[in-house]
């Protein structure tokens, strides 16, 4: 039972959309969404899961103030994403992660709201010490600049939670696990073994259902939340997804041969800017340790191979595979 007025922002993404469609089967979920007027389009996808869809003029801080005074917490999931680093791109993303993120909570502190969730990620806590990790990148900087322009509004009267989830993937998400099930059940596609190398990777619904332990607790003025299953090694990932898609033959590479590998479909990247299915940021990322901060006593339901199974059949059933 969750006994507080909820306010989801960017309810109309693969994070948001499933939250509502969880909420909606939750007793006392009093969950709405809040969309910006001028940029409605998809109003209808969400407005059956959701308590009450709220328009708002995201321009307007006198609204906005007033819309926030009748919610007990906001949930602001809106962000954006550009594996890009151009000036452009970076503008956008520091616009969105980092300064939208500090105008709502600062509006939601003045209507005198007193919790604050903003979904961050993983690539925050790559930025923290850019000296030491070579994986920061632009989207990782805009992240956490709105961790800590939020924790600057933080208080004994305004709490704020940061919650950094690795890759999300599950249902109706068309990314890496898509990509990687339908090239293995082609099999197309070579495979490292034997590797200890871990996967970063975190079901969807077990991310909801963090989310709204969350929700439920009382989280103190100021606290970050790293969401991941923890060591994962990526020969059980790939197994799994590989039984899951009953996948073709295959070649098999010891996994010294990923870091060569990485670097030459980098430079192809680079020098014909022909996208390949490999790099070395990808490298990187796949071999560099995950860790989740235990503050709250969770155990997720599903866990990474039942996720797995969860988001195959659906692919199946869906016929995008």
């Amino acid at each position: 039972m969750i006994n507080k007025k909820i306010l989801v922002t960017g309810s109309t993404g693969f994070v948001g959309q499933r939250f509502f469609q969880i909420a909606h089967n939750l007793k006392n979920c009093d969950c709405s969404a809040l969309l910006d007027r001028g940029r409605i389009n998809t109003e209808k996808d969400i407005s059956e899961t959701t308590h009450e869809v709220v328009l708002s003029n995201f321009d307007d801080p006198k609204e906005l103030t007033k819309i926030f005074s009748r919610f007990d917490i906001i949930v602001h999931l809106i962000g954006d994403f550009n594996a890009s680093c151009s000036s452009v791109a970076k503008l956008k993303m520091n616009r969105v992660n980092a300064d939208l993120a500090c105008t709502f909570a600062k509006l939601a502190k003045e209507s005198g709201i007193k919790n604050f969730i903003y979904i961050s990620s993983f690539a925050a806590y790559l930025c923290e010490d850019k000296n030491k990790n070579r994986l920061c990148d632009c989207y990782g900087e805009s992240k956490l600049s709105g961790e800590n322009g939020l924790k600057t509004l933080s208080d004994d009267l305004f709490s704020v939670l940061i919650i950094r989830p690795t890759a999300l993937f599950g249902p109706n998400h068309t990314g890496s696990i898509h990509q990687l099930a339908k090239v293995m059940k082609s099999g197309k596609y070579i495979h490292f073994s034997p590797s200890n190398v871990s996967a970063n990777f975190y079901f969807i619904d077990d991310f909801i259902y963090l989310l709204f332990n969350c929700i439920k607790k009382d989280m103190g003025q100021y606290s970050i939340i790293n969401a991941s299953y923890g060591l994962y090694p990526i020969q059980n990932f790939i197994e799994k997804i590989k039984e899951s898609v009953r996948g073709r033959r295959h070649i098999y590479l010891h996994h010294y041969f990923m870091l060569p590998i990485s670097i030459i479909f980098s430079m192809i990247t680079y020098l014909f800017s022909k996208p390949m299915p490999f790099s070395y940021r990808k490298y990187k990322v796949m071999t560099s340790p995950v860790f989740l901060l235990k503050n709250l006593d969770y155990k997720e339901p599903y866990g990474m191979n039942e996720g797995i199974k969860v988001t195959i059949e659906f692919f199946k059933k869906n016929d995008m595979l």
